[in-house]
């Protein structure tokens, strides 16, 4: 339960090279909540600031702060060994009844998609990357271990810049951003043109046409992303082209998609029925929920 900023990340980094899963919460997130989710979760611990310690007095796992964690070692430690199908990550989902149920994301999962995606959105060293999504929300991963992939630069965007689009357009020109991971309401709120961004990722949300007029441009590159937090941030990928309808697009590379009724039986093109995707970054599954699973 950390601020955005340098310490998050390092924090989140240093949470995965130790092999243990990380259980993100928003800042806004209410102490209730976050007590809920952890008591499901059976989380050994949560990290926090200083300042916000006193907040988490009804939470009973232990407590670090970020300024404890960070004094140097009495002895040398080795990290620890980890297998592709040991959990990276949980995300809670509030789902129809309203209790939190947790995600789990195993470092098979997220390597997977990482690799996956990039492969199709080609983001390079050389690119410096926004950073504005907040980390429970799984679509940070791609504004985050995207860039950690490849080495690019990442720009962290502070709070207040996230919420103000006019000046947040601003700013991507001034910093000479590239890449851009947003939902569609945000670019639509843009006053103007942003030159600079080599590639608009979008997902969330539906895209509308009106949106792709405005920029599909021909030095941008402009994705639509699909995908529920159950297979990974996103499972499919369309380059979007002016005139053209926007779509889900196609399954990311290794994924795979159905279209099924209520048999399991595989329908035919142009018939309604339920969508099935597979593929190795589909998730372990609800966490202590196999009934769901």
């Amino acid at each position: 339960w950390l601020p955005r900023g340098i310490e998050l990340l390092k924090a989140q980094l240093a949470i995965c090279l130790s092999g243990a899963a990380w259980l993100p919460f928003d800042m806004d997130t209410p102490a209730d909540r976050i007590a809920v989710c952890l008591e499901d979760a059976e989380a050994v611990g949560m990290i926090t600031t200083d300042e916000w310690y006193e907040h988490l007095a009804e939470v009973p796992q232990t407590k670090w702060t970020n300024t404890e964690l960070q004094k140097p070692l009495s002895e040398s430690v080795s990290l620890a060994k980890t297998t592709p199908d040991q959990p990276a990550y949980i995300i809670y989902t509030s789902g129809s009844t309203g209790k939190p149920k947790g995600i789990v994301i195993t470092q098979k999962n997220i390597c997977h998609f990482l690799r996956s995606e990039n492969s199709i959105l080609g983001i390079q060293e050389q690119d410096k990357v926004y950073q504005g999504f907040s980390v429970a929300f799984d679509m940070s991963f791609e504004e985050i271990w995207l860039s950690y992939l490849v080495g690019a630069t990442l720009w962290i965007a502070p709070k207040s810049l996230v919420s103000d689009p006019e000046r947040l357009c601003q700013t991507l020109k001034q910093e000479q951003i590239t890449v851009l991971h947003a939902v569609p309401t945000l670019l639509a709120l843009f006053p103007e043109d942003v030159p600079n961004l080599r590639i608009i990722n979008l997902g969330g949300e539906m895209c509308p046409d009106s949106l792709v007029d405005r920029w599909a441009l021909p030095h941008h590159q402009m994705f639509n992303t699909y995908g529920p937090t159950e297979t990974t941030v996103s499972a499919s990928l369309e380059l979007l082209e002016r005139g053209k309808p926007v779509t889900i697009g196609k399954p990311l590379p290794n994924y795979g998609m159905l279209v099924i009724n209520s048999e399991r039986e595989l329908l035919e093109q142009g018939e309604t029925g339920e969508l099935c995707i597979f593929g190795p970054s589909v998730a372990q599954g609800y966490l202590g929920r196999p009934d769901l699973t």
